[in-house]
C-alpha cells in the first residue's frame, strides 16, 4: 500500500462517517485496524503527514475515555484532511476537475475534506 492509497482508504472512513452524520469516532480497536494500514506503507514513503497521523493513532489505541477518543479522532481527522489540502488535491487536475470535486464533496450541505 501507498502512503496515497493509505490516505485514501482512511479518508474515505472519516468521509463515509461524516455523511452519516456520525463523528469518525476512532476506537482503541479501530486504531489498531488503521495501524495495521499503516504497516503496510514502505518506509521510504511514511512522510511527515503519515508520522503525524501514526502518532496521533498509537494515542488512540490506547485512550481511557469517550472524550479522549473524541478529541484523537478529531486531531486525526484533522491532520489527514491536511495531507489531502497540501499534497493530495493540488495534484487532483485543472478547474474543471477541481470544480466537480468539489460538488461532490459540498452537496450535502457542509465542506469533507475530499477522498
Amino acid at each position: 500500500m501507498t502512503a496515497q492509497e493509505f490516505f485514501y482508504w482512511l479518508q474515505g472512513f472519516i468521509e463515509l462517517r461524516t455523511a452519516e452524520g456520525h463523528t469518525a469516532s476512532i476506537t482503541p480497536k479501530v486504531a489498531e485496524c488503521i495501524l495495521r494500514h499503516i504497516d503496510l506503507v514502505p518506509a521510504r514513503e511514511r512522510g511527515e503527514g503519515l508520522i503525524e497521523v501514526r502518532t496521533l493513532v498509537r494515542l488512540a489505541a490506547r485512550a481511557q475515555s469517550s472524550d479522549d477518543t473524541l478529541s484523537l479522532s478529531s486531531e486525526i481527522a484533522k491532520a489527514v484532511a491536511g495531507v489531502f489540502e497540501h499534497v493530495i488535491d493540488p495534484k487532483a487536475g485543472g478547474a474543471a476537475e477541481q470544480a466537480m470535486l468539489n460538488q461532490a464533496h459540498h452537496g450535502n450541505g457542509h465542506f469533507v475534506a475530499r477522498c
